[in-house]
């Protein structure tokens, strides 16, 4: 397995979500055990909650 996010991105996420700014838990491929519908409409619903929609 290939590692796409630095431990860098995981800290700023961190730190941003401490100031109330939502920060959705989007991956770039398909996670193990997931269809491709449920991963896009899992990321959809992620990014609604995150935009107040």
């Amino acid at each position: 397995m290939v590692e796409q996010t630095s431990q860098d991105q995981y800290s700023h996420g961190a730190k941003v979500r401490d100031h109330g700014v939502p920060v959705p838990q989007l991956t770039q491929t398909l996670p193990y055990g997931r269809d491709h519908i449920s991963w896009m409409e899992s990321n959809v619903q992620q990014l609604e909650v995150a935009l107040g929609r």
